[in-house]
């Protein structure tokens, strides 16, 4: 049986994987290959949106039917330093959007898209764009892992759906702390943070 837990800000997935006739037909499992062995195709078991308490009972679970376990946790959550080191990537008018979202009109982590409008006359597809981007750029450098959820989302009308244009843009509500204290730093000139913040 293998066990892999995955924390994202949805909460946690936790894939297990099982062989009917037990943790000896482990080699026909390399690489995550569904093989199959003289006695029982793998079983696979995916269970979305898991808490760590139950991870752990599952594991618990497995343990006393004496299955080999391994887990490995991807935390794709933002943190202070992630924040920075995503703000210090960005292009000065892409921070100044991101910057924009954060602080808010009116609430922290929402504003109108005709406020950043009157910021950004040309439009706003330039520097939202590369918030997306560099989100992708710091999973290929290490300072994330893949799967890293943009931290600036587009809202659009929900009574026109065909209608594409933003009407907002929103940051949720828990990483909103996070980016303030890291605008903090960035904006006093502090040192960039050192080594893969993973």
């Amino acid at each position: 049986m293998q066990t892999v837990v995955h924390h994202n800000q949805h909460g946690t997935t936790t894939k297990l994987r099982m062989r009917p006739d037990g943790p000896s037909c482990w080699p026909h499992a390399e690489h995550g290959e569904l093989g199959k062995s003289p006695s029982g195709a793998l079983v696979k078991i995916i269970i979305e949106n898991a808490t760590e308490e139950f991870a752990a009972k599952l594991v618990a679970l497995a343990a006393k039917s004496g299955a080999e376990l391994e887990i490995t946790t991807v935390d794709t959550n933002w943190s202070i330093d992630r924040a920075e080191r995503y703000l210090r990537s960005l292009t000065a008018d892409a921070r100044t959007f991101a910057a924009r979202v954060v602080e808010g009109g009116g609430q922290p982590g929402f504003i109108d898209a005709d406020t950043l409008r009157e910021v950004f006359p040309r439009g706003l597809r330039g520097p939202s764009n590369a918030l997306g981007r560099a989100v992708d750029r710091g999973a290929r450098e290490g300072w994330w892992p893949e799967g890293m959820p943009a931290p600036v989302s587009v809202v659009y009308d929900p009574e026109r759906p065909g209608w594409k244009r933003a009407i907002a843009y929103s940051m949720t509500f828990e990483n909103v702390p996070y980016f303030q204290e890291a605008l903090r730093r960035v904006t006093s000139a502090s040192p960039h943070p050192q080594g893969r913040t993973t």
